[in-house]
């Protein structure tokens, strides 16, 4: 799906959320300061909720192609997103998710995801790269030669509209394949009788190829990119998740975090830091 080489949810955030044995690698065991529970993995994923299966429906695309926000866009790039559906030869809405979470941390994340792709590196779970090359324009670039640039058309409270343009390269093909797609992401916030906000998050996807051959092949290996790409979604859900936990319970090993993000820029440090010091400040409360 090129979907790799494009935007967050990439080979890469398979390997940046949970691994196989259930504990990303340093992110659970981080040391005295860091979050050090270990659980089954069936014991952390029963925190990421799917409340709605993943799909390709045509009558779902084309519901998907009606719902995207296109009227609050400029016209040349309205014509761009346009033009992207029309082509595309694949369609997924990813499983709609729920997971507990605090809005001012996905609001971060999602406004930054350079600042994730950051944590990842320094984390040992990702050699991932995701540079902010302009307001809401990033290059992406992974370990096996894979490369994208995001673009970012829109975006408002509950709702982000990008455009991708990528090259993925991968163990399931022979040559590299070149895609757009275009992600459309709501999310909505609930707030518990406990006081504990739970995030939903639905995530569509139209991807366009540049020939029939590609797009054949794009085809051929889509059941297991579809399950791939479903999974890197649930396993983003849940980073974020134990991402809020250790904020709020541990702010120490936050702060050791950040000293190496390397990639980063010293302001962009210090306003992670800010966010886990007001994460832990509330949760006291």
């Amino acid at each position: 799906l090129a979907v790799a080489a494009t935007a967050l949810p990439g080979a890469a955030c398979r390997r940046a959320a949970v691994a196989d044995e259930g504990v990303p690698p340093r992110a659970m065991n981080a040391g005295e300061d860091g979050p050090s529970r270990r659980e089954a993995p069936a014991e952390l994923r029963s925190r990421v909720v799917e409340v709605e299966k993943a799909s390709s429906s045509r009558k779902l695309r084309a519901v998907a192609a009606a719902e995207l926000p296109l009227a609050q866009l400029a016209d040349a790039e309205r014509r761009r997103a346009e033009a992207l559906v029309a082509e595309a030869a694949l369609f997924r809405q990813l499983p709609t998710v729920t997971f507990r979470t605090r809005p001012e941390v996905l609001r971060f994340f999602l406004e930054q995801p350079d600042v994730a792709v950051a944590v990842w590196k320094a984390m040992e779970i990702s050699e991932f790269r995701l540079e902010r090359t302009a307001a809401d324009r990033f290059e992406a670039r992974d370990e096996d030669g894979s490369t994208g640039t995001i673009e970012v058309l829109s975006k408002r409270e509950g709702e982000l509209l990008a455009i991708c343009n990528g090259i993925y390269r991968g163990p399931l093909l022979p040559a590299s394949i070149e895609a757009r797609a275009l992600f459309h992401l709501t999310t909505e916030f609930v707030q518990g009788e406990d006081g504990a906000t739970t995030a939903c998050c639905r995530l569509r996807l139209f991807v366009a190829f540049p020939s029939t051959t590609v797009e054949t092949a794009a085809r051929i290996i889509s059941p297991v990119t579809n399950l791939i790409v479903d999974r890197n979604f649930g396993d983003i859900a849940l980073w974020m998740h134990l991402m809020t936990e250790a904020m709020e319970e541990r702010p120490g090993w936050v702060e050791h975090l950040t000293r190496a993000l390397e990639d980063l820029a010293p302001e962009r440090r210090t306003e992670l830091r800010a966010l886990s010091a007001r994460v832990y400040r509330a949760a006291r409360k």
